[in-house]
Order: C-alpha cells, then structure tokens, then sequence
C-alpha cells in the first residue's frame, strides 16, 4: 500500500475543503483487529493522519483516521478478482451513491475519501463517529432489524430511481457470478469456505437447528449460484445489495442505547434483481427468531417483511411524488 504525502493531502482537503489550509505533522498505518466479522476479500487497516490546521498552531494537532481497504493477497484473490468485486465497489461509490445523494441529503454509507487504479479504497471510519456492528453470534433483534430494514428500503427505492431517470452502471447491476469462471470460481470458493463456516456455528445453535446444518452440509451450491446469475421475472427488480448480512450493518445509538442511525458497508457484490433476494438473505443470516423445517425458512415475526414492504412503497411514492417515477399497482404487488 502506497500512501504518500498526496494520497494525505488529498485526504484532509476532501474533509474540509479546497480553501482549506493546513501542514500534515505524519501519518501511520495500523493494521485492524477488532473487526467483528471476517474479511475475506480485502485486507483492512487504519490510516491515521496528524495534521495541524493553519491558524490553529496554538492548540493540539488534530488526527483524522480512515478506513482503507485493498485486496486480499490471500488463496481467494483469484476468485474475488473474477468476479470484479473491488471495482464494483468503486464504482458504487464514484457514480451510484454521488448520484443518490443529490436526490436525498441523509447519507447511509461512509464517505469516499479517495481510490485508486490498484483498487485501494480509503472511506471515513465510522467507528470514530459512533458506529458499531452487532454481535454476529447475537443476531438482531427487532428493533435492530426494522432500522436495517428502512435503511435498505431507501437504498432499494433510490436505486429504481436512478435506473429510470438516467440509468445504472451497467457493472453494478450485473450478478457476480456471470461468468462462467466467476460461478466457477465462486463455486470453489462456497465449498472451500462452508465447512469452516459450519464449524464456527455454535454448539448451541447446531443442536437447536440439525436439518438445517445438514442442509448447509450438503447445499447444491449449483443452485445458489444460479439463483443468483438469472434476473427476476418480476416486473419490479431494484439494485440488491448482495451481501445484506449482520457484518455489513452498522449502528449508532443514542445516550440511551438505541438505534438512532444506520450505514452500509461492503458493496462489492451489488446486482439488479428482485429485492426478495437481499431480503431472503437478510433474514437467513440476521434474524434472531429464524425457524426451519425441510424446504422452508421463515422468520418468526411477519411484520419485518411487512415493515420492509410499506417503507420501500413509501419512499418509491416520495420520489414519484418529485416527478420521476411511475407508482402503479404492479409495484405495490412486488
């Protein structure tokens, strides 16, 4: 990783401002370890800048910490490349999200810093602001689950927005595994990673759910793959997330320890497809009150899905309502 007085100096002036005026004191990089869930694509760290605003050499020196991203150099870099994550990821940030913010001011991603062409990306860490992951062993709790929901029934409506007004990077919304070595890539990679996956589940939770671990045992990754590669027959697609899982959500909370705000992290698998498939995968992976019988998941409280539907309609009518979008009954159906 290459960080130099320019990647610094571009760093702090997107902070504060091209007028802005300052000397850069140093820098150092500290490698990431009390991150909550693994990393299996990037390797993480933390880059934290001293600097001392000009007109303020009488007091501290201030820090300003990033967080920043690079591909993994590890036994997966092959697969990750094929399937294009760490460019889709950029792209998210350059073209999708500068667009969804000048329609909506409520940012609920980290703010892009700066990338570049070895697919380095530095964004605001926000766990300098507040911001923390739940405990992927605890699960989310409704409260938990119903702030995660709105916030990706925001992004969902935007995205059709930005797809009907002046349309979607064509990357973005094509599934990762398109290829035909990206599914076989990833292929490899679902069985390479399931077995430590399964081993990593608790004691606890593979004595309460046995058909469902041996369905992870002996899960058709085929069928998942092509699931994932072949577009909705839905009239109502919206941009998926793809990978709308416990460690990819991040909370803030009030004094009194409740959610008060949201952010999304980790785009790197986004596609264009029904939104019941980031829905699907959210309460697989999320939800506390999961249940499972032969051929069927469902969570156990039927207002999240519900909460999730009026949100998203919601916000498709708020856009509709500033010109831009075509609400029909079609929509409300999906």
């Amino acid at each position: 990783m290459n960080i130099n007085f320019n990647v610094v100096n571009t760093i702090l002036t997107r902070e504060h401002g091209e007028k802005s005026s300052f000397k850069v004191l140093d820098w150092r990089i500290d490698k990431i370890t009390e991150t909550t869930g693994n990393h299996y694509t990037t390797q993480v760290s933390r880059l934290i800048i001293r600097y001392q605003p000009c007109g303020e050499e009488s007091s501290a020196p201030k820090e300003k910490i990033c967080y920043v991203k690079v591909p993994t150099d590890g036994p997966f870099y092959e697969v990750i490349e094929s399937m294009n994550c760490y460019n889709n990821e950029i792209i998210m940030y350059t073209k999708v999200f500068s667009q969804m913010y000048t329609i909506e001011k409520e940012c609920f991603t980290p703010r892009l810093y700066y990338f570049d062409d070895n697919m380095t990306l530095m964004l605001k860490d926000l766990t300098q602001s507040g911001y923390k992951c739940v405990d992927s062993v605890q699960k989310f709790d409704i409260e938990h689950c119903i702030y995660a929901l709105r916030c990706m029934a925001k992004f969902h409506a935007l995205s059709v927005k930005l797809e009907k007004t002046v349309g979607l990077p064509e990357q973005v919304k094509c599934s990762p595994y398109c290829s035909a070595q990206a599914a076989k890539n990833q292929h490899f990679l679902l069985k390479q990673q399931m077995p430590q996956s399964i081993d990593s589940i608790p004691e606890s939770l593979k004595r309460k759910y046995p058909d469902l671990i041996t369905y992870l045992k002996n899960m058709p990754f085929e069928n998942v793959i092509n699931t994932l590669n072949h577009s909705s027959t839905s009239e109502f697609n919206v941009l998926n997330h793809g990978d709308f899982s416990i460690n990819n959500i991040m909370f803030k909370y009030d004094k009194y320890g409740m959610v008060r705000k949201v952010k999304l992290v980790d785009l790197q698998t986004t596609f264009w497809n029904s939104p019941a498939q980031d829905l699907m995968y959210f309460f697989i992976t999320n939800a506390k009150d999961l249940t499972y019988t032969p051929g069927k998941i469902e969570t156990g409280n039927p207002y999240k899905q519900d909460h999730y539907r009026k949100i998203a309609v919601k916000w498709l009518e708020h856009l509709a309502e500033k010109g831009t979008l075509r609400i029909d009954e079609e929509h409300h159906s999906d």
